[in-house]
């Protein structure tokens, strides 16, 4: 049988039409697709996916063209769809390992605590004098609203919830 015998017969639903579809072009496909530095099991998947599309879409094939360009064509989009997700898997792990690296994690705070009152010690005079009646003066305001330190204020919080 020909080629345009068997996309006659495949457009009918024959399996057996397919399977031999399959087997002469299932290779040439796998290589085609291992050219995109795919893994054996990656290339295989493209194949897989492609005649699945063929099989779906078996209707549509124009029985007088070309079968091969229809499968390459098929197999382009799947490899580029394929390649756009990689790139995106990859920029969503370096994301996710960026994010993750700079938690918050309990060492990281006591060094960020280290780090703020070294950087406090290196201000000039005025400025650390500023920076500090900017802290106690939260804490005088707060105090003298509430009428009780925050400290205080704080425990009466952690009381109320054991009740």
């Amino acid at each position: 049988m020909n080629e345009i015998e068997l996309v006659i017969k495949l457009q009918q639903g024959d399996t057996t039409a397919f399977k031999i579809l399959y087997e002469k072009y299932a290779p040439r496909l796998k290589a085609f697709s291992s050219r995109f530095n795919f893994t054996l099991e990656e290339s295989e998947d493209i194949v897989q996916e492609t005649f699945i599309k063929i099989w779906e879409n078996r209707e549509t094939i124009i029985p007088t063209s070309s079968f091969n360009t229809f499968l390459i064509t098929i197999a382009k989009h799947l490899i580029y769809n394929q390649i756009r997700h990689s790139v995106y898997r990859k920029n969503y792990s370096k994301e996710i390992l960026y994010v993750s690296s700079h938690n918050s994690t309990p060492g990281n705070e006591r060094d960020l605590q280290q780090l703020i009152e070294k950087s406090i010690k290196k201000l000039p005079e005025k400025c650390r004098q500023v920076y500090q009646k900017s802290r106690i003066g939260f804490l005088c305001c707060f105090q003298s609203q509430f009428k009780m330190s925050p400290m205080h204020w704080i425990s009466g919080l952690k009381s109320n919830k054991r009740r």
